[in-house]
């Protein structure tokens, strides 16, 4: 695909009239004199890199530029040499590479040719990029095919560029380098979007990892289950670790695993004692294992990943592993000691390949660890720092992360490979400083998940937040208003401007959300844009109806600002109960916001059935049951639970209060449902009621007995807790002498016989409810809370009251 840029066409090409003697006309009417030459030896990265100079030599100019090898070149006409030969050294003195650094690139140009040369295995095709960019104009803005209505996110975008078939270039002279050293990409799949942006770390094994990746790392993280997997279902990685033979270890070795505070060992939602001397023999085994087929396979550079279970529990509670939790100061202590002994010996008897793991969750190995006196921190390991215990609202200089961004600096003076593992969510601004903070930091690597549904189907800002955080990977002080100018001009034509006000109204709404530390408002990566004033969604409508029309005339732009409104779109019908109770005139008619988003994603088709389906039982509420119908309706509310993992969310019932009844995930038998305050992490109020004992197809009310709510507290249903109703936001008031925050809690359940999975379920093959939720057996309509009067002063008024 081909787009003219008239932008960069007025910089760069020069008319023939007014050539002067030291331009470098490239191409006159669609035909050049210049032929490529090929570095002497050329690597695969070389080949890659020549391969994409040509293409896009014959692309911008009609005319093919001949390649041809080192060693055939005789000068008679002007080059584009590629790399250092005989003849570079020749023409630029004897050693062109000696004064760059790793990874630092050069182009420019010499009498007649153009010299396009690096150091490190990709440093000459960041010299070709240097030239496609910044003299001949190319621009790659997103890697992705970006259209108002896309299939997933899988569709590869082109570069943008000026067609000249007469193209003069001025002389030239640039060194270039990045500002980190290992750039992980937010995507594998888009591929040579990523490697020509300067990403150098790819662990898709279909990526040739072993031909493009500064390192071949198989897995990245969360890999302690492959090596040592406590049952085949729970082995990690299974494809990675299909080599380790034994699968079962907990039933042979329940030992290796960890012990809860109770005293038991466990394998399910836990990790590996590393106190353990015959465990630490078998993980090791393992792992040398894995390096040795790795390098009978043929790889080289290897980076092996030795990285706790994604999971939140504390390693280990025996003796062993408390005492190595002393020794370090830290939660991770048991992990480091076990990585220091694993380090010396692979530096033994692997010098050239390093580990790595992730210093992950405050109750795990986020703490940098206190090192014994006689100790040195290993030179061969890498540590990568995952900040999942923020808040994705705020930067690390806000007080809410500073602790974060402490560890992070202490990590730094600790290791001399540090890296970033950086979660993010809708903001710009916040992932600018955060990058610029791990510079000052002394991190080398960096990578940030652009996951979740906005970055998934490319809505809102993503695009740009990846063009950015590519741009300041190369250079960590870019200007990035001009990134952003450059960005939004081009993606949105005449409406730019309407998308910048957008951005920046956007990024305000995050910051201002930042006050919701709710579950239900999502945690990390599942954070969710909350708190928006309905007036604002209705000026945000209204103005994208603006940019529509400024846009109308161009079907590209008009395409990505219908693609930029998609999620206001979203959020627009997950809230419509409330904008049109709000605002009635203007949210009227949810079908015309459903057929401006046409067909979705397929990950959102069961989310907007549940939207409608909440927004078609608006206006129904059936009568509180006896005995709350005749209570002091100040004192009673109820609400309905939403299930989180799974579908379907809800289904329609003419039976529940609402209109439709929550589906409990995974119901265990018997069913289990509780109280659970997140913030003070105290188990409140437990019931658990036996389905063979009530009467099936009703909903009965089940008392769960008194709580005491608290600004981050939950309701919980099932063992797996997926379905549950957040409470902070809804009934949490700051104490006094009227309120005390205590609830009577009722919850009402329907146990119904198996429902079918829906038709969407069936297309989608949704493992979570096919497999694993089906039959949907329990429905929840309803919540009741009856405030108590405080404890004082009902005590109060026992001691008064007569005899």
């Amino acid at each position: 695909m081909k787009h003219t840029l008239t932008l960069f066409a007025t910089l760069l090409l020069t008319p023939l009239a007014a050539l002067h003697a030291a331009d470098l006309p490239l191409s006159t009417a669609g035909k050049t004199e210049f032929c490529i030459v090929k570095p002497a030896n050329p690597s695969p990265v070389d080949d890659y890199a020549v391969t994409k100079l040509s293409e896009y030599l014959r692309q911008i100019t009609g005319a093919e530029f001949p390649v041809m090898d080192a060693d055939k070149a005789t000068g008679d006409s002007p080059c584009l040499y590629v790399g250092v030969s005989a003849a570079v050294s020749e023409k630029l003195g004897a050693e062109p590479l000696k004064e760059l650094k790793d990874q630092e690139h050069v182009s420019r140009s010499k009498g007649g040719d153009i010299f396009l040369y690096g150091k490190g295995m990709h440093g000459n095709l960041y010299a070709v990029v240097d030239f496609m960019e910044h003299t001949l104009g190319r621009r790659w803005y997103s890697g992705r095919l970006i259209t108002e209505t896309p299939i997933w996110h899988h569709t590869v975008g082109t570069p943008v560029f000026a067609v000249a078939r007469d193209l003069v270039v001025k002389p030239f002279s640039r060194t270039g380098g990045f500002s980190f050293a290992y750039r992980i990409p937010s995507y594998d799949w888009m591929f040579d979007f990523h490697l020509q942006n300067g990403m150098n770390l790819f662990s898709n094994p279909g990526l040739q990892p072993n031909v493009f990746s500064r390192h071949v790392m198989p897995v990245n993280c969360h890999t302690l289950f492959g090596y040592i997997p406590p049952t085949p279902a729970l082995q990690a990685w299974p494809k990675v670790f299909d080599w380790v033979a034994k699968k079962d270890y907990f039933a042979t070795h329940p030992e290796y695993f960890s012990m809860t505070k109770a005293g038991r060992r466990v394998a399910l939602h836990q990790q590996l004692c590393f106190s353990n001397p015959e465990l630490r023999q078998e993980l090791t085994r393992n792992v040398l294992e894995h390096i040795r087929r790795l390098k009978a396979d043929g790889q080289e550079r290897l980076m092996i990943d030795v990285s706790a279970n994604d999971d939140p529990s504390e390693f280990c509670f025996c003796p062993g592993c408390q005492a190595l939790k002393e020794k370090y100061h830290s939660p991770g202590g048991p992990l480091y000691d076990y990585l220091f002994e694993l380090c010396a010996l692979v530096k033994d008897r692997h010098p050239d390949t390093l580990l790595h793991t992730l210093a992950y969750r405050l109750s795990q190995s986020q703490k940098p660890p206190v090192i014994p006196a006689g100790m040195v921190f290993p030179e061969n390991l890498v540590v990568q720092y995952a900040n999942v215990e923020d808040n994705v609202d705020v930067d690390w200089t806000h007080p809410l992360n500073q602790t974060s961004y402490q560890d992070l600096l202490a990590w730094g003076k600790l290791t001399r490979h540090l890296w970033s593992w950086y979660y993010t969510t809708g903001m710009l601004d916040r992932m600018v400083k955060d990058i610029r903070l791990m510079k000052a930091a002394g991190v080398e690597g960096v990578f940030v998940e652009f996951t979740g549904w906005t970055y998934n189907s490319a809505i809102d800002f993503s695009e740009l937040q990846i063009f950015v955080y590519n741009k300041l990977l190369q250079d960590v002080d870019a200007d990035v208003p001009a990134l952003v100018r450059e960005f939004t001009d081009y993606q949105y034509g005449p409406a730019a401007e309407g998308a910048r006000t957008y951005l920046r109204e956007m990024e305000a709404a995050w910051l201002a959300s930042s006050t919701n530390r709710s579950l239900s408002a999502g945690r990390g990566i599942g954070r969710r844009l909350t708190g928006v004033p309905p007036e604002t969604m209705c000026r945000w409508q209204d103005a994208f109806d603006r940019m529509e029309t400024l846009a109308a005339d161009n079907t590209r732009v008009h395409q990505n600002v219908r693609r930029l409104r998609r999620g206001l779109d979203y959020r627009t019908l997950a809230e419509w109960n409330t904008l049109a109770k709000a605002r009635p005139a203007y949210f009227k008619d949810y079908l015309q916001v459903q057929k401006r988003l046409g067909a979705p994603p397929i990950f959102m088709v069961q989310q907007l059935a549940d939207w409608e389906l909440a927004i078609k039982t608006a206006g129904i509420e059936k009568p509180l049951p006896p005995p709350f119908d005749a209570m002091d309706s100040a004192l009673v509310q109820r609400f309905v639970p939403v299930r989180g993992q799974g579908n379907p969310k809800m289904v329609l019932d003419p039976d529940a209060a609402f209109g439709y009844g929550a589906v409990v995930n995974l119901p265990d038998r018997p069913l289990t449902f509780g109280f659970y305050q997140d913030d003070t992490r105290t188990h409140g109020a437990k019931r658990a009621v036996d389905a063979s004992d009530v009467p099936r197809g009703e909903y009965r009310l089940y008392p769960l007995g008194e709580i005491t709510v608290t600004p981050n507290c939950r309701i919980w249903l099932s063992g797996s807790w997926e379905t549950k109703l957040e409470l902070g936001e809804r009934l949490y008031r700051p104490p006094s002498p009227d309120n005390d925050n205590r609830y009577e809690v009722h919850v009402s359940l329907k146990f119904n016989p198996p429902i079918p999975p829906t038709p969407a379920e069936i297309a989608a093959n949704d493992r979570r409810s096919l497999d694993t939720n089906a039959p949907y057996s329990v429905l929840c309509d309803q919540i009741i809370f009856v405030r108590k009067p405080p404890a004082t002063r009902s005590s109060e008024a026992t001691r008064r009251a007569p005899d």
